[in-house]
């Protein structure tokens, strides 16, 4: 189950339903420019926020493989 792919496949499905919620529920509330200005803040926090999640959990995987192999 300590798999890098998966990992990676987790974030990428994460992203994906937080776009979908934001296109499908927010972007039909407010007026076009300002869901455009709000949809590129969300990828430009999300995706730096995701991608230190993203690093955190690998880091920790190759802590536990390291410990699992010298066992």
């Amino acid at each position: 189950l300590a798999s890098k792919a998966l990992v990676n496949f987790g974030i990428v499905g994460f992203a994906v339903a937080v776009g979908w919620f934001y296109f499908s529920n927010i972007f039909d509330k407010v007026g076009r420019s300002l869901g455009l200005i709000g949809l590129g803040i969300l990828f430009l926090a999300g995706g730096w926020a995701l991608e230190v999640a993203r690093r955190r959990l690998l880091r920790r995987m190759g802590q536990t493989e390291s410990v699992e192999v010298v066992s």
